[in-house]
């Protein structure tokens, strides 16, 4: 069944694979363990019963850590600051829509049909206490490029300041299970796949702090903790430089592979890069690879203007975004810009080449 469900994803970039001997995930029965995608990890319950069955997370908000670079000014005292007062914000906003769903929402159908763990107590808070708050981020890495004053542009020089990057990240982890033993509520943090805010973000920092700067005039900011898209690293390097995030991430996130071509028969590619993701502890994973598709006479891999095989240019064109498939031209307009600049991922001996590069 794993064979096949990599031959899957070598032509069709789902299944995606999440791992239940992370670090993060092992601890708990795998069968107990859900997700929706890289979002909205549901395991650990302060309230009651571990585990995804009958839980999900009531609300989440992503805070913007470029933003809160660009008003450092390279202090990273002041940067720690910002961001603490921001938690705190986070923490106001969460609590106040739990606070607002206890009093407000309409869950008879919840209790009658039992959907929620705690549902038969007919109260919404003993309901939605069992479900997750989750504080998100955005743009690690451009953030650390604004801090430091210097172009993350290859491995070597992101892994100087790699300690700095994971400090970041565990003192909001930090944070999230502070305020969990005090609100007694299940705080988590999440790497934000941040569809739509990569764009808006950036917008509205362009006319604020953050014009002169190059990450923001690129026109949308990175997702969570990635390697910044526009980076040339083989998948080895990608993936190692993501895995150790994700056991600070306990709300979800996700690592994904860039390849240039359809893998199509060669599977071996596609567990190679599972089996190495897995080792490097990610809980998440996906593929993702060009996936372009003749209306006219049912062509399906890269195609670069008009179909190879009959010359139209009635072409569908998949790509992932943020964890779904969807056509080029239904991205929001930060997705695009960043579709745009995406790198592909060297992978060695792919389709009878030494290297794998764009």
């Amino acid at each position: 069944m794993y064979v096949k469900a990599l031959s899957v994803t070598a032509k069709r970039m789902v299944l995606t694979y999440f791992n239940c001997d992370s670090t993060a995930n092992a601890l708990f029965p795998a069968d107990t363990i859900g997700i929706m995608g890289c979002r909205t990890r549901v395991v650990t319950n302060v309230n009651g019963r571990e585990g995804s069955l009958n839980r999900g997370n009531v609300a989440c908000v992503t805070l913007n850590l470029v933003q809160m670079a660009y008003q450092s000014e390279g202090d990273m005292d002041k940067f720690y600051s910002i961001l603490d007062e921001n938690l705190a914000d986070a923490r106001g906003v969460l609590l106040h829509r739990f606070q607002t769903l206890c009093e407000q929402g309409m869950f008879e159908e919840y209790y009658g049909k039992g959907y929620y763990l705690g549902a038969e107590s007919c109260n919404a808070r003993e309901m939605l206490k069992n479900g997750t708050l989750s504080i998100g981020f955005i743009g690690l890495w451009d953030a650390m490029v604004v801090l430091k004053g210097r172009i993350m542009d290859s491995a070597f020089i992101m892994k100087e300041y790699y300690a700095e990057a994971i400090a970041i990240i565990r003192h909001m982890r930090e944070y999230t299970d502070q305020i969990t033993e005090e609100e007694h509520l299940n705080f988590s943090l999440l790497a934000t796949a941040a569809e739509g805010v990569t764009g808006s973000f950036a917008q509205y920092d362009s006319t604020h702090q953050g014009k002169d700067f190059d990450v923001c005039k690129k026109g949308y900011y990175t997702n969570s903790f990635h390697v910044p898209v526009n980076m040339a690293v083989s998948y080895q390097e990608k993936i190692a430089l993501e895995g150790e995030f994700h056991s600070l991430c306990n709300g979800g996130s996700i690592t994904y592979v860039e390849l240039r071509e359809m893998p199509g028969r060669n599977v071996e590619a596609v567990r190679e890069i599972v089996e190495y993701a897995c080792k490097m502890d990610c809980n998440y994973i996906g593929i993702n690879f060009p996936m372009d598709y003749c209306t006219y006479c049912g062509y399906m891999g890269r195609i670069v203007g008009k179909c190879s095989c009959c010359q139209s240019d009635a072409i569908r064109r998949l790509r992932r975004v943020s964890g779904y498939l969807a056509e080029e031209d239904r991205f929001t307009t930060g997705k695009r810009k960043e579709l745009k600049d995406r790198q592909f991922h060297m992978v060695a001996d792919f389709m009878g080449t030494d290297t794998y590069d764009g």
